[in-house]
């Protein structure tokens, strides 16, 4: 419902409150006003003065930068506050996540208050709308990479800070809606733009802190908790629709002609070698390979399908409908996933 009012703290507009004495509510900030307190219309200059200082504090904190020209949306917009793990852990389900913690210093109860706490804490400000401080990003860059679980850290001035491959990030309670702040070793890092993640779902992941015995080796806490899944795919890729999550990639190096007739290779890269451009035709070709022009003038990306191997009896190998290669394997491939199984005769398989 419009009032017409707005929050004195961050200038968003406010809706009605169930409370007499305090009948307007900034759900942005969850608090309550009087009609005294609340800014209306004519006092728009301070209004639009808060609006900015709230959104700079905003992303200083790592917080993401609501909208101001509607009332915050009330707390139905997250996921997880209707169905928190309060007692997720207890000592026994606690130790097979921590097993050389527990050798070096024993799982106490401290620590599994610890980790229900973070739980709570985590999957109660996780959202369905809006990325939070740890969540979790399928991650697509234009040079064809493909990280299933790469780390949100936080939000600064660029936009989210994203690593690739992140160890397990130590965490710590923040006061704002992200509900935690953290602190991730690993590589690379990347910068996505705050409005182009896209939700896919939840998932757990895992996450750290120190122990009862406070910062030492291994001293450490693991425990899990559900966070929110995006993904992002970086624009103007390099290889079309080519990424390493549903494609092998094959960087290959041509050789001069002297080190062609030194070594009796043409092409060799990724533990693959072609004596002749024959060879490297006819693997293209059993593959379903596409070859791109790579950063050098000698080199190239191949995208072709992954390889299976899979060892079968004489039996079966005599049922297997598939033709038979040069190699003496049979080969079947699956056009959906982008493999290639091969088979061979195994005298060990009865």
């Amino acid at each position: 419902m419009k009032t017409r009012r707005f929050c004195p703290m961050c200038g968003r507009p406010v809706c009605k409150s169930m409370q007499k004495k305090n009948p307007f509510r900034c759900y942005n900030c969850e608090k309550d006003f009087n009609s005294r307190v609340v800014l209306r219309i004519k006092d728009l200059p301070k209004v639009k003065k808060r609006q900015r200082i709230a959104y700079r504090n905003e992303c200083q904190h790592g917080d993401y930068p609501h909208g101001f020209k509607r009332p915050y949306p009330k707390n139905k917009n997250f996921i997880g506050n209707n169905n928190i793990h309060q007692d997720k852990y207890n000592i026994a389900n606690l130790i097979p996540l921590n097993g050389s913690y527990h050798l070096k210093h024993g799982v106490r109860q401290y620590d599994v208050d610890k980790a229900n706490r973070y739980v709570s804490l985590i999957e109660g400000s996780r959202s369905s709308k809006h990325p939070r401080n740890g969540d979790i990003i399928r991650l697509t860059t234009r040079h064809g990479d493909y990280y299933h679980e790469a780390h949100l850290e936080g939000l600064d001035d660029c936009g989210f800070e994203v690593c690739e491959q992140p160890y397990v990030p130590f965490i710590y309670p923040s006061g704002d809606k992200n509900g935690i702040r953290c602190n991730t070793s690993g590589g690379g890092w990347l910068h996505i733009p705050p409005k182009a993640l896209k939700y896919v779902g939840k998932e757990e992941k895992e996450f750290c802190d120190w122990g009862w015995n406070g910062a030492c080796g291994g001293g450490a806490v693991h425990f899990k908790a559900e966070v929110s899944v995006w993904e992002y795919i970086q624009p103007n890729a390099l290889y079309g629709k080519f990424s390493t999550k549903e494609w092998r990639r094959i960087r290959l190096d041509k050789h001069s002609e002297e080190n062609w007739k030194k070594d009796g290779y043409l092409y060799s890269g990724s533990g693959l070698a072609f004596r002749n451009q024959e060879e490297l035709d006819e693997f293209m070709k059993l593959y379903k390979g596409t070859i791109f022009q790579g950063v050098w003038d000698n080199s190239f990306i191949v995208w072709c399908y992954y390889e299976i191997q899979v060892g079968v009896s004489q039996e079966e190998w005599n049922r297997l409908p598939y033709p038979e290669t040069k190699k003496h394997t049979k080969i079947h491939p699956d056009d959906k996933r982008h493999i290639l199984y091969s088979y061979f005769f195994n005298k060990n398989i009865y």
